[in-house]
């Protein structure tokens, strides 16, 4: 009853054993027992869901000294960072139109302008995995696109941050965390040949403040009325 009564789509891909309690909840013990399939059966294995998947390379240029970097995003549901974009919707005229409805729901303060933003399709590919979030195997169709854009820079929320190539090719990110990374390798010139989006940020730019406060309005609101009510609280004691 603890399996079938929990049933959390964030905890199916949780980096936990599955052992004990750890599948004590119907994600994480589809998942253990989905991933044991896959591992047993590999490619031959049958998946029990598609999806049409969307996803944008988005390039930084060169610092001096340094190298480019790639712009990912975490997702807490699946506990890794992955390229911005998502699953084809219904109404979703083309998968070009699923890439832009993501760019501007998942970046801050991002509006796709046909006069200064381009999306260009580098690759189709399919890919068989168990799904972090769902717990089933899932035979994904990938759409890899790559922005270019006249904008000065990429605002960044909470969850995202500029990776290294290194990074998303050994699929861990230099914080620890996992990074699904799917494109194929043989793609004409490879990473380094794709023109980069914006420049590089300055040293030590992170996060926008106001981004942050555009991701989270009622908490930022609930933080300014109880400073409010600090200062009022200390007013009266003066």
């Amino acid at each position: 009853m603890e399996v079938f009564l929990n049933w959390g789509r964030a905890e199916a891909g949780a980096d936990a054993s599955a052992d004990g309690s750890a599948v004590l909840s119907g994600p994480r013990f589809l998942f253990a027992m989905e991933s044991r399939r896959f591992a047993e059966t590999g490619t031959s294995a049958s998946p029990l869901a598609a999806a049409e998947i969307a996803q944008v390379v988005i390039k930084e240029g060169t610092a001096p000294g340094g190298e480019s970097r790639y712009l990912v995003q975490y997702d807490a549901r699946s506990r890794q960072y992955q390229l911005i974009g998502g699953h084809r919707r219904p109404d979703d005229g083309t998968i070009e139109h699923t890439v832009i409805r993501e760019l501007e729901e998942e970046l801050t303060d991002f509006t796709f302008h046909q006069d200064s933003d381009t999306v260009t399709e580098l690759r189709r590919f399919e890919r068989l995995a168990v799904s972090r979030t769902s717990g089933v195997l899932t035979r994904y169709r990938i759409v890899l696109f790559h922005l270019r854009t006249r904008r000065e820079r990429i605002v960044l929320g909470p969850a995202d941050r500029w990776v290294r190539e290194r990074e998303l090719n050994s699929g861990r990110a230099d914080d620890g965390r996992r990074i699904l990374f799917s494109a194929p390798t043989d793609l004409a010139g490879g990473l380094a040949g794709l023109e980069p989006a914006v420049p590089a940020a300055p040293a030590g730019a992170g996060p926008s403040r106001w981004g942050l406060v555009r991701r989270h309005p009622w908490e930022a609101m609930g933080l300014v009325l109880g400073l409010l009510g600090l200062a009022v609280s200390i007013l009266q004691l003066l």
